[in-house]
């Protein structure tokens, strides 16, 4: 279960659609754009997020949920006045 700081820092994120680098703690790395929290078909909470090509920084079409147990870190790719790295523990 993540704090409820970790959980302000995601929706945070989602409300302003931040581009995101977001590292799982079996070491993913997943280049994205926040959109919304969701609850999976497992219950689970999860952040959706809008896929970044890896390769040229656009859009891609694809949307993924994350969970958000499987989060270790977030990095906020643009400057803004809320923060660039979350750790989650």
């Amino acid at each position: 279960m993540i704090s409820c700081n970790e959980y302000d820092a995601i929706e945070i994120v989602c409300m302003y659609h931040y581009p995101l680098k977001i590292s799982t703690k079996n070491d993913q790395i997943i280049e994205c754009i926040a959109l919304d929290t969701k609850i999976n078909t497992n219950r689970e909470e999860c952040i959706k997020v809008k896929l970044l090509d890896p390769l040229n920084k656009f859009e891609a079409e694809k949307t993924q949920l994350i969970v958000l147990n499987d989060i270790s870190s977030m990095t906020v790719s643009i400057k803004n006045p809320h923060f660039q790295v979350v750790t989650f523990k």
